[in-house]
């Protein structure tokens, strides 16, 4: 399974051939909900906080910048400018 997380303003060209060829489910997620999961109503971000946490979803390489939250300037510029600092996902370490 392979989740498409967030949102892309861009059209995207995309073959889809390995999609249906490899039988993979895609999943695209912009926004969250609260769901019954194993009993238990919960809101899918902190489903998706748990699974990170146990390892059941994978997210290396997602979060490519970390910074100090006295560097907020620093990440919000390397953030809006993905194209020259290669960030995905720019994250405060608190």
């Amino acid at each position: 399974t392979v989740v498409l997380v967030g949102v892309n303003l861009h059209r995207m060209k995309l073959d889809l051939t390995p999609v249906w060829y490899q039988e993979v489910n895609l999943i695209g997620a912009v926004g969250h909900d609260v769901v019954n999961w194993q009993g238990e109503n919960i809101s899918t971000f902190e489903l998706a906080m748990r699974w990170m946490q146990t390892g059941k979803l994978k997210t290396d390489g997602l979060v490519t910048h970390h910074f100090a939250l006295d560097d907020y300037r620093t990440a919000f510029n390397v953030a809006t400018d993905k194209r020259t600092h290669r960030s995905i996902k720019v994250v405060f370490d608190m």
